[in-house]
This record gives C-alpha cells, structure tokens and sequence, in this order.
C-alpha cells in the first residue's frame, strides 16, 4: 500500500479519539502559538518583526498525555519580513489567466461558505498569505508548489472537509487572503507584490510532487536551527519524502530566530494544573519538569510533567512557545524557555528556501532538498483529462 494512504490511515483511525482531544486543544490556543495574530491581522511587510510569544494561555481542554496527531497538520502562518531585498518590476498583468491552473477550479471553504474558484485564484492567495512577497523568486516558486501539491493532497488523500477541498483555515489547512486584503495589507506595493507572486505561480504551472504517482503531503514551516525534523517525531508515520535534512537558514537571515519566554513558578504551576489531566506537582518547582526525549535534530520529542508524559509538541502549544527545539532552565522562580527556529520542522523550510534561493539555486533543486525522493509531475499527466 503506498505511503499516502498507509499514512492518513494510521493518523485517522488509530488515533481518532487524540484527534479530538486535539482539536480543542489547538483552536483556543492558535493565537499563542502564532504570535498573537491571524495571517489576515498581522502587519504589513514593513512592519517590524514580530514578538516573542505571550506567557498567557487563554482558556481550552486538558492537554492529552502524549502526542495526538492530526489527520493533516496544519502549516502554521509565519511572520513576514520586511520588503526591502525586492526586486522592482513592471510590465505582465496582474493576475493573468494560464494554461493549467486557470482551468482547474476547486470549492475552498471560508468559514460556513463554500466558494468554487480557480485553482490558479487560490494559490495566489495562499502563497500570499503563507510566504513574504519580498522572498526571492525561486523560494516563492518553491512555495506555489508545495501549497499546489498540498491542496491535491487534501483533495485526494486526507480529504478533512466533505465539502470543500480545502479552508482558509490556518490552524487546519492553508492561510489565504484575497485580493481586497492584500491591497489592505501591501498599500501602494500591491501591484508590485501581486506581480511577483503572480510570476512564481505562473512559472509553476500544474506542477505538483509526488511519490509513486500520487500527491505527497507537502508540509512546510518557517524555519529550522541546523536540520528539519522527520515526520515520525511529529505525527508518527515515517513518509520517506520527510526526512530530517540540512537546512541553512541561521539568526542572521531570520526575524526572532531565536526567543526567550519566563513564566514565574507560579504562572507555569496554574497552566500545567489547569491543562493537564492528572498531573501532581511537588513542592519543589526544580522537580516539575525532566526525563525529556529528543529527537536527532534536538528537537524536543516528550517529557516529564508531574508524573505525565507529555508531547513536546503539546508542551510548546501549552505554553505558547515557537518551536520544539527548547531548552529551559529555573533561577529564582522564574522559569525561562529559549526556543529556536517556528514551526513543526517538517518539510520545506520556507528561511532554508530563501537561503538557498540567494545562493542560486533553482525551485526545482530546494524541493528536491526538502522533500528527497519526490518527483515533479504535471496535473494533466497525474489525473488526465
């Protein structure tokens, strides 16, 4: 049975009653993860980067003992830096009709509506939204096919919503942004932007990757300290597609590499009590946490809570922190997280993309880096006619 399918079946039957469990979870807690805003309310590409994560965890369901994992995970929305490495460019429409893509449509749900529009339509929008518009082409070429294979593979494979084939979601399928909100967002650079993603989307064209003939689910995160991460140290399938690479992208090339979150012992005592089903803390704050796993990249995989086991990608949504790769030390009461890297390190590095674009090289080469073993395929050769 081919990886695809093994995949969303392991994730969708064995593990269903986590889903749910999940799924409370991540909804309240979306904004802290994500830095305090939505695609659609951050600022815009000028603005500086954005925050470290607030130490408040809004209200939301006990935080299962291990790792629950989703039928897709969900790429998560990354900052935006600012435009200035752009180039200028004039001259193509904005927004021009192609040959594949323009001639696909897709039902995308936005909210309780379900719109049909092309599939060219919405890639503009998501790679909008998902990677900023300043990247270098290549990066940005990357992008429009990873979020092409993506909605094929949502379409096909996981098919988390009945009627749609994806949301705008971000917190369960892909961020998009239509053209109004990005004239909002970009101001007087919205021609200039939308000509560029418009460029990376039309030199795509219904290209998708693939394993054995099918979509592959092509995650993506913001970035990554050194290498990404395997998928079965996130949502325990092995896809032989998502291995842990090398990635380049270092504090240098990244808005808020690197944060520091403090919690008081008595802050962190109150989230873990009120979240985590089950748990006793002792009286001593030094022996709240430890007996942590990590994974190859040093990442953090599981640990030791007041006698639970917890994920450590339920432990960074807890606490609002950026990425697994953590580490924390107590000095006088006060606990203090310092993370590197966003995201869940699966996939596409969209800073590791960026990287490798300056240095020269193709879309083609930076997927073939983030997702080895894949090949590219043209939609009207995958599902003819």
């Amino acid at each position: 049975m081919k990886e695809l399918r093994t995949f969303f079946e392991m994730t969708s039957l064995s593990l269903l009653p986590l889903l749910v469990l999940f799924l409370a979870l991540c909804s309240p807690l979306r904004r802290g993860a994500g830095q305090g805003t939505s695609p659609a309310e951050a600022p815009p590409a000028a603005a500086a980067p954005a925050p470290a994560p607030t130490a408040a965890v809004p209200s939301a369901a006990p935080v299962p003992s291990a790792a629950p994992v989703p039928v897709v995970p969900a790429a998560e929305p990354e900052p935006e830096p600012s435009p200035d490495a752009a180039e200028e460019g004039e001259g193509a429409p904005v927004f021009s009709p192609v040959t594949h893509d323009a001639d696909v449509t897709v039902d995308i749900l936005f909210g309780s509506r379900v719109e049909t529009m092309t599939l060219r339509d919405y890639l503009l929008g998501v790679v909008a939204s998902e990677m900023p518009a300043s990247f270098e082409p290549a990066a940005l070429e990357a992008q429009a096919v990873a979020a092409r294979t993506d909605t094929f593979y949502r379409l096909l494979v996981a098919k988390p919503h009945k009627e749609a084939a994806s949301c705008t979601d971000p917190g369960c399928c892909k961020a998009y942004l239509g053209p109004e909100e990005l004239r909002r967002r970009w101001g007087e650079d919205y021609e200039r932007w939308a000509e560029k993603i418009a460029a990376a989307v039309d030199a795509t064209d219904g290209e998708i990757l693939t394993w054995e003939g099918e979509p592959i689910f092509a995650a993506f995160h913001a970035c990554s300290e050194g290498y990404t991460e395997a998928s079965e140290d996130v949502w325990v399938a092995a896809l032989p597609y998502l291995r842990s690479v090398p990635t380049l992208e270092t504090e240098a090339d990244v808005p808020s590499f690197r944060t520091t979150v403090r919690f008081t012992a008595e802050e962190l005592r109150s989230i873990l009590t009120e979240k985590v089903p089950g748990i006793r803390l002792p009286e001593d704050p030094a022996q709240w946490l430890g007996g942590e796993a990590r994974s190859a990249s040093e990442r953090l995989l599981t640990l030791e809570a007041g006698g639970v086991t917890l994920s450590g990608s339920a432990f960074r949504l807890l606490l609002g922190l950026r990425s697994t790769k953590l580490r924390w030390t107590l000095e006088e009461g006060t606990f203090t997280f310092e993370t590197a890297g966003y995201g869940h390190g699966v996939g596409l590095s969209q800073y590791g993309a960026e990287v490798m674009a300056k240095a020269g090289e193709s879309w083609e080469s930076i997927l073939a880096h983030y997702y080895p073993g894949t090949e590219l395929a043209d939609l009207g050769d995958v599902f003819p006619g």
